[in-house]
């Protein structure tokens, strides 16, 4: 799986839209929170210094875990902060897991309801587990499926709204917040400026700077503006809290 092409996933929408969803957990100093789907650890250490909570994080791709244990380290929060190989949650302690966090990784999976099930068996009675995926809000042509799947690598395989909703309440999950979120890039772009400032203007200047120096660069973010050309009124991201 390409990295790059995994991670459109969660560069369509804004930090806001998974920190609004971890707000909503429960988290603080006492709690430690897995997050499936890790990413190279940006929303982690949000998390973290926005709850104080200790995050987890388990990643599909190898190398977006080993650049997420450089960059924590980096800023002095190993020690709160970890990433692991996604198989490695199935042989993890259930103790540790006081909250869960899906981001943009069921619709990647081969077995979304393993993990998500797994998860699930891993936290108490009470306990929340928040999900963000992107969604499909209309029905998708095959034309439309072609197309993502060739900016996607064919590694993706996102649900309707009613097809999450109706999949928490059949495992005996209680819904306690439900929402669905356009996508845009301008809205994207004001989401990330109002949540983090800092590190929303220091990546657009990375990335302009990565622009002008790599042809596969400016190839990847054409097809990253052909996502919301195509799908802008028809894919959107499904934000849920879950009790168990």
């Amino acid at each position: 799986m390409d990295p790059v092409k995994y991670m459109f996933g969660k560069w369509v929408y804004g930090y806001s839209v998974t920190m609004s969803v971890a707000g909503l957990l429960g988290l603080d100093p006492g709690r430690t929170l897995w997050l499936i789907g890790s990413g190279f650890g940006e929303t982690a250490m949000m998390i973290h210094r926005s709850t104080g909570a200790r995050v987890n994080g388990f990643e599909l791709i190898p190398a977006l875990v080993e650049r997420g244990n450089i960059r924590v380290a980096g800023r002095g929060l190993a020690g709160k902060i970890h990433f692991y190989h996604l198989p490695h949650l199935f042989q993890m302690d259930c103790s540790y897991c006081d909250a869960a966090l899906f981001e943009s990784i069921l619709c990647f999976v081969d077995a979304p309801e393993n993990l998500f099930l797994r998860v699930v068996d891993c936290l108490k009675t009470g306990c929340r587990i928040g999900v963000v995926e992107l969604i499909w809000t209309q029905e998708p042509t095959h034309c439309d499926l072609a197309n993502l799947h060739q900016l996607f690598g064919g590694d993706i395989t996102p649900k309707k709204y009613v097809d999450w909703e109706n999949f928490f309440t059949t495992k005996n999950l209680k819904v306690v917040v439900k929402s669905v979120r356009k996508i845009g890039l301008l809205r994207k772009f004001w989401q990330d400026v109002s949540e983090a400032p800092f590190t929303t203007m220091s990546n657009l200047v990375k990335t302009w700077y990565r622009l002008a120096g790599s042809p596969k660069d400016r190839e990847a973010w054409k097809s990253f503006r052909s996502l919301y050309i195509l799908f802008g009124e028809k894919l959107g991201v499904g934000c849920f809290v879950l009790e168990k």
